[in-house]
């Protein structure tokens, strides 16, 4: 993946803050809850503030810098997005609060680290990377590694012959890269097994007392060897300054020439990488404002975690919430209340008494009138082929919002596997045979590693690489498209859907698949008396993302809410042995991959 470099004359990256402005009439009346919290701002102590879909985060913000600006005061905005450092940041008219994208921010306090300064220039230099498949040769790792895979032994214990799995070096050299990766998204200092990734095909104890071991003494070898050497040759990412950053331990106030009194906003705090919320944790001369929804921490799979309990922790911490949604009604409210009630969640919400919102509920079967859609919501890449089909099939123009090159890839691969190539883009590169893949996907032996790409590495299966490929290119261009008064519908994952909103809306649930929850139990010492979970936790709240993102009209099947009620009254009757499978959502976990010059 190529990395968008930072501008050498702007390396700072916080949104240089506008002119400086009298505090202007304000445009709206506080609600009692945003008052509540700006009596809260004004004691100084660290503040939590969960904010539920569409209830005001940033209005709320914009009221506390407002107030900032009375006194003099001085803040940074910090969050992930780059796209909405820069739209909050636009908020912030009196001056006295900069945003800035996390990453900008390390990359301004790394270049003035003597240190550290010489490594940023590898990311801007001009001469051509060294290719991935000669990551090895830089350090002089030339080893392989040879396992029994699960389709091996099982093969062999059918008395079959099957043949070891052998690692390049190539292979164990990328594993190594994604190890250093993980480890700098993580609050750890040092390296450990929780940074190396399992191969599919790997069983457990291999994995363990063998593989993991080499990958980490290769890991450290890049590290020490090349990346922290100002002339090394392999890439040096952004994550990479970023940890160096956090174990510098900086703090901002001096970095960045802030006043006394000033004030850190921490958003999206529900989704941050560990090493992020420990770095900002760190900050105890400044006033943290932490702010996010923990019910929409969608994005475990890419290590990031809930930051907003570790802020929460701090010495003298106070909490508070936005709970009114402004983007929809009572009913819509309702049903998101359902699935905070089982989650156990800190808020519930209200709907916004204005607003005219209607649920929909459909019968098995039933599909609403594509044509007077606006959104399309799934869980998996899968699910997103399948409702692209439909939109064919009726002559509906629609437009993917989602990973689509992480579908051409894993199709290439596919198609190499199917070929008798080796798969060289994607996770598939973990098999030796298409056999090998099908008997992966068929396993039901719980060691086996799950992945997420198994929902569309079956709908290849079932239907055809080159019926994905007619799909994705089908999809409505605004480029290449405009002037042709198509009105398409979006079809998007649940992932790609949040901080979006649309009027019409259908959370395409496959009531064939189930919800794992497997621990759901009741506790008397839980509010609410339910124990979820990681990965129902993680299903969950992608499902009250979805059902977050219409404004007028969600329609959602009959299943769904059915199996809801069953919760629910489980919950009500302090349930004991907990939920067996209902027939409830697709597959839990989106397949696609995160693009980093989104968070840039």
């Amino acid at each position: 993946m190529s990395f968008t470099p930072i501008p050498p004359t702007a390396p700072a990256g916080l949104a240089p803050a506008p002119a400086a402005a009298q505090p202007a009439a304000r445009k709206f009346k506080p609600t009692a809850q945003q008052e509540d919290i700006l009596t809260k701002f004004r004691t100084g102590a660290p503040l939590v503030v969960q904010a539920g879909a569409g209830t005001g985060k940033t209005s709320t913000l914009e009221l506390l810098a407002e107030d900032m600006a009375k006194t003099g005061r001085q803040g940074v905005y910090i969050t992930l997005n780059k796209a909405m450092a820069t739209e909050v940041g636009s908020k912030f008219v009196h001056g006295n609060v900069r945003a800035s994208t996390i990453h900008s921010l390390a990359w301004r306090i790394a270049s003035k680290i003597p240190q550290l300064a010489p490594l940023l220039d590898k990311i801007r230099r001009d001469e051509p990377p060294v290719s991935r498949f000669h990551w090895h040769r830089v350090i002089g790792f030339n080893e392989v590694f040879t396992y029994t895979s699960f389709y091996a032994a099982n093969l062999r214990n059918r008395g079959e012959y099957a043949a070891d799995t052998t690692l390049s070096s190539q292979k164990i050299m990328w594993a190594a890269i994604d190890a250093l990766r993980l480890w700098c998204q993580s609050d750890r200092t040092e390296l450990s097994k929780e940074d190396v990734v399992r191969p599919l095909s790997m069983q457990p104890h291999t994995w363990d007392t063998e593989y993991a071991p080499l990958v980490i003494e290769v890991a450290q070898r890049a590290w020490i060897e090349d990346i922290l050497k100002p002339e090394g040759k392999l890439p040096f990412t952004h994550d990479y300054y970023l940890k160096l950053v956090t174990l510098a331990q900086p703090k901002l106030t001096q970095w960045l020439d802030l006043g006394p009194n000033s004030v850190l906003f921490f958003d999206e705090a529900q989704d941050s990488r560990p090493c992020v919320t420990y770095l900002l944790s760190l900050q105890d001369d400044m006033q943290i404002v932490a702010v996010g929804d923990s019910s929409q921490a969608i994005y475990g799979f890419t290590g990031a975690r809930d930051g907003l309990p570790k802020i929460e922790k701090m010495a003298g911490a106070t909490t508070a919430s936005l709970t009114t949604s402004f983007r929809f009604g009572s009913e819509i409210a309702n049903v998101a209340n359902t699935v905070l009630d089982t989650l156990n969640a800190p808020i519930r919400l209200t709907g916004n008494p204005d607003m005219d919102s209607h649920v929909h509920t459909l019968a098995p079967e039933k599909v609403p009138d594509l044509s007077q859609l606006d959104a399309i919501l799934v869980h998996t890449n899968a699910r997103l082929l399948f409702a692209a089909e439909r939109c064919m099939q009726v002559g509906v123009p629609y437009t993917i919002m989602a990973d689509t090159s992480g579908i051409y890839n894993l199709a290439y691969d596919y198609d190499r596997l199917a070929n008798g190539e080796k798969a060289t883009r994607t996770e598939l590169r973990d098999f030796n045979t298409q056999a090998e893949l099908f008997d992966h996907l068929d396993s039901e032996d719980s060691r086996s590693v799950r992945s997420a790409n198994d929902p569309l590495i079956r709908w290849l299966r079932e239907n055809s690489t080159e019926q994905a490929r007619e799909i994705l290119n089908n999809s409505f261009d605004p480029d290449k498209d405009k002037g042709t008064n198509q009105n398409p519908v979006v079809l998007s994952t649940a992932h790609k859907s949040k901080g979006r909103q649309w009027d019409r809306v259908w959370v395409d649930i496959d009531a064939d698949q189930s919800l794992p929850f497997t621990s759901l139990s009741y506790n008397p010492e839980v509010r609410g008396g339910t124990v979820v979970d990681m990965e129902s936790r993680q299903a969950l709240m992608l499902a009250y993302v979805a059902l977050t993102r219409a404004r007028k009209d969600l329609y959602v099947a009959r299943a769904f809410m059915d199996a809801f009620d069953v919760i629910s009254e489980q919950i009500s009757a302090g349930g004991g042995a907990g939920l067996g499978s209902s027939p409830l959502l697709d597959a839990l976990v989106a397949e696609q991959e995160i693009k980093f010059s989104d968070y840039l």
